[in-house]
């Protein structure tokens, strides 16, 4: 207990407050290095820098009981440009497994990375050339976006495979212009074979034809969309300025969504990453 209060993630922790269990992980961690040494001869533990104390202990914990040696080796925590973890304890966060995100949320979620990252995360997440993510992540807005479309592509390829990287990319640039429709900007990336404009593959929320009459409200909208789960977070999505119909912000929870539009077929979005092309049946 003396050696885990001593820890500066702990004495931390300690003073914002700590959970029994979070105060046992250095335990649970250090006997789980300690058995994985044992039965299968493991000797070094890879993590992330806020769990270096963690697998210290477990390389002491081997140094005691087996008198033999075991390493640690840590690196930087993934984080945005306002220091926020990328990780899966975020609100927000993407998931490898198209089960968890769509391959479509996927996509997105690179799609909207912040301006100031775009260099930063070409770099660490394709396999681009080097030199190409400087070039690309140095480009002024608007062309920015074309670099963010590579990103998105390039991690999509990466995780998903290139089919459902292309489809990704042609299903956005169906709704959403492409930032470089004629390849002006040169990229080794696959991308540049797919053009500017593609069909749409997004998500598809089908609603009765019987139950719309000549219109339905936004909040009714959003819900039957499958976007929003109740009327209450429609409204807080509205009032915050995250939803939009045909990427025209909604200002009114209240309004009402002609005929005419619901007959158009038209793309609903709620914030940056989840929207749905509305199809009436």
């Amino acid at each position: 207990v003396n050696r885990m209060l001593s820890a500066e993630s702990y004495k931390i922790r300690l003073e914002t407050g700590l959970s029994f269990l979070e105060f046992n992980y250095m335990l649970l961690q250090a006997y789980d290095f300690l058995k994985l040494f044992e039965d299968y001869n493991c000797t070094l533990q890879m993590g992330g820098q806020d769990q270096w104390g963690n697998i210290v202990a477990g390389t002491d914990l081997i140094r005691r009981k087996m008198s033999k040696q075991a390493y640690g080796l840590t690196f930087p925590l993934l984080t945005d440009s306002a220091g926020n973890k990328l990780g899966k304890t975020v609100a927000g966060a993407v998931w490898l497994s198209a089960e968890k995100t769509p391959v479509f949320d996927f996509y997105q979620f690179w799609r909207n990375t912040e301006d100031v990252d775009v260099k930063r995360f070409l770099k660490m997440f394709t396999f681009l050339p080097v030199e190409e993510c400087e070039r690309l992540g140095a480009l002024e807005p608007p062309k920015l976006n074309r670099a963010k479309e590579i990103l998105a592509y390039e991690m999509t390829r990466i995780v998903h495979g290139e089919e459902a990287a292309n489809q990704a990319y042609l299903s956005a640039v169906a709704h959403f212009p492409s930032a470089d429709p004629d390849n002006e900007i040169p990229t080794t990336s696959g991308i540049a074979k797919l053009g500017g404009r593609g069909e749409s593959n997004l998500p598809v929320a089908e609603l009765d034809r019987s139950t719309v009459g000549e219109g339905m409200p936004v909040a009714d909208l959003f819900v039957a969309s499958g976007l929003c789960q109740s009327k209450g977070e429609a409204k807080r999505l509205v009032m915050q300025g995250g939803a939009r119909i045909n990427d025209e912000q909604v200002k009114d929870f209240l309004a009402m969504v002609s005929i005419e539009t619901l007959n158009s077929e038209p793309v609903l979005k709620a914030g940056k990453k989840r929207m749905v092309q509305l199809k009436l049946v």
